[in-house]
């Protein structure tokens, strides 16, 4: 039981707080009396409202949480010993809420004895949450910045590194404890650009707001990589600390909006050559390789058709260029003919360092291949390069066929399709040019009419396919027997024009002449018959006999008709050699 003298004291204790409200029942901290028994003897209103009901006669440890009782009881007995303690502990409420509370006990003096304890306690039950959820945002703010899978990079007000994530260490090479302290630029060579860089992170920081950016980083080891971000200020107490750098690797997008945009200028530039309007179509291939081999950094380019011409382009002053005739070249263009890509290093290191060719692919077959090459420097070609070759292919083929198909829309209006030689509309054409020329540097031009003597009895005789391959014999042999420069043509039937150009060509013309009937009189294998061919000729010489292609070819006829009224295989020269008889029947002809 509670010693009397005690309790009487206790009684007067109370008594004088009753006396001094403002001490005790006006506080705004919970105030308690507690026995030596730890019975509440009075306790305030602030107190009360604390716990949730009445204090008077019950023990503290009802107002205790379970796992505090045992430190509660420590600092009681404390207390009663003469302590003032102080510590943080866990009330519950009467609705079985736990409160925070700071507690402080004091001795309970009365003349010097103490005779219980006064237990103070302030609610901090509001502050405590506040604090758990300040920790737990850090928490979860530690954990998305570590966690986050993009780069985030924590920069002071000064431009310098304090933390790195995870995903910000893999990007940049570095550990956050490497860079912490250093300046942003200070990962970049020395150099301007490391300035530069400097200078755009603190224009972030001094931005005061999320500002979106695009930069290229440096990795360590020297590899650059490209970014994209936002920079978001780091404000404490409303004051700019700092920034968060939240960057996203876009490498990979912006090699692809590379690849993208050099395919887009490639394709524009080689449809702007193959939609020229008007264009020559060798031209047009030659330009066409040009561009490839400049866009490739090739130093030379090929084209070789299936018959083994060889056309070639080179770049660069004093640029050594493959012999076409080389057996190993030749080689590697059968092989790039027979196949669909050619890039063999290996097989051309002899020839050159860098070897790439392809086929020349076109609607009506294969005719040849191009390529590129280099000696001075191995040159390194992607996915996209080799689409590019083959699309400069495609192009020079494309070119290629519509050249041979011109070829042969001029060649049927202008070549006698049996013997390929110029036709009567060439011809014209043949005449005006070789007198234009004659007149400008004061030439001659000599016209020679050919007939084959008794044309129709071999016609009737052997029939018409040795007849042909006749007319076929007197064509061949009249090139042969004419230099690169003459014109030959047929005008039709057994009947032949030769031009030949020069000075004083008309005193030699009866032995030119003479040379071409030789040729042409010489027996020859047809059919398995061997014929022997007799031919008479005409010859009329600008200006002396004519000064355009109609007085020229009536005067030669004139001189051929008198050829063959003198005999097979006779030559006559109009004008002089012809009587005036003769020359009377030629113009009646």
């Amino acid at each position: 039981m509670p010693d009397v003298d005690d309790a009487n004291a206790l009684r007067e204790l109370v008594g004088a707080l009753e006396r001094y409200p403002s001490l005790f029942s006006l506080s705004y901290d919970a105030v308690a009396l507690y026995g030596r028994d730890g019975t509440i003897v009075a306790g305030n209103e602030a107190a009360r409202a604390l716990v949730g009901g009445k204090l008077r006669g019950s023990h503290f440890a009802r107002h205790m949480r379970s796992g505090e009782l045992e430190r509660a009881e420590a600092n009681f007995e404390a207390a009663l010993s003469g302590k003032t303690v102080e510590f943080e502990t866990v009330f519950t409420h009467r609705d079985g809420e736990p409160i925070n509370v700071i507690a402080r006990v004091i001795p309970a003096l009365v003349d010097d004895r103490i005779v219980g304890v006064f237990g103070i306690a302030r609610d901090i039950t509001l502050q405590r949450r506040a604090e758990a959820s300040r920790d737990e945002s850090r928490q979860e703010f530690r954990s998305l910045f570590e966690q986050h899978p993009d780069p985030i990079t924590m920069v002071d007000a000064n431009g310098r590194y304090e933390k790195l994530n995870a995903a910000a260490e893999r990007i940049l090479g570095y550990r956050s404890e490497e860079v912490a302290g250093r300046k942003v630029g200070e990962i970049f060579p020395p150099g301007a650009e490391r300035d530069e860089v400097n200078s755009f992170v603190l224009d972030l920081i001094r931005a005061v707001k999320p500002t979106r950016y695009e930069r290229t980083l440096v990795r360590k080891g020297g590899v650059r990589v490209s970014v994209e971000g936002t920079a978001v200020p780091i404000v404490h107490k409303k004051k700019v600390t700092g920034v968060f750098l939240m960057s996203r690797d876009v490498s990979d997008r912006k090699r692809m909006q590379e690849v993208l945009e050099l395919q887009a200028r490639r394709t524009r530039a080689l449809y702007q050559l193959a939609s020229e309007p008007g264009a020559d179509p060798e031209d047009q291939a030659k330009r066409a390789l040009a561009f490839g081999m400049k866009e490739l950094g090739f130093e030379s380019a090929f084209v070789v058709t299936v018959g083994g011409e060889a056309l070639m382009i080179g770049r660069g002053l004093g640029a050594e260029l493959v012999d076409a005739d080389n057996p190993a070249f030749r080689q590697l263009f059968r092989e790039a003919i027979e196949g669909s890509l050619l890039f063999d290093a290996d097989k051309a290191a002899p020839l050159r360092r860098a070897f790439i060719a392809v086929p020349l692919d076109a609607q009506s077959g294969r005719y040849g291949a191009i390529g590129f090459a280099s000696r001075s420097a191995s040159v390194a070609l992607t996915d996209l390069d080799c689409e590019f070759v083959r699309a400069v292919a495609d192009l020079a083929a494309v070119s290629i066929e519509r050249a041979i198909e011109e070829k042969r829309l001029h060649d049927l209006a202008h070549l006698d399709a049996l013997t390929g030689l110029p036709n009567r509309l060439l011809l014209g054409d043949r005449f005006k040019q070789a007198i234009a020329n004659a007149k400008r540097r004061g030439e001659e031009v000599a016209v020679y009419f050919i007939d084959v003597d008794k044309f129709k009895l071999i016609n009737d005789t052997y029939g018409h396919l040795v007849g042909d391959e006749v007319l076929r014999t007197v064509a061949k042999r009249l090139l042969e027997s004419c230099r690169a420069s003459d014109t030959v043509a047929r005008l039709g039937g057994d009947e032949f024009i030769v031009l030949q150009s020069g000075p004083s060509i008309g005193a030699q013309s009866r032995a030119l002449a003479a040379r071409m009937r030789a040729e042409l009189e010489a027996p020859c294998d047809i059919e398995s018959l061997q014929l022997s061919l007799s031919v008479g000729i005409g010859i009329s010489v600008f200006p002396l006999d004519g000064r355009d292609e109609e007085a020229l070819l009536k005067n030669a006829d004139a001189a051929l008709y008198a050829a063959k009224a003198c005999g097979a295989g006779s030559v006559r020269r109009f004008g002089v050699e012809l009587s005036a008889a003769q020359l009377a029947l030629g113009l009646e002809r």
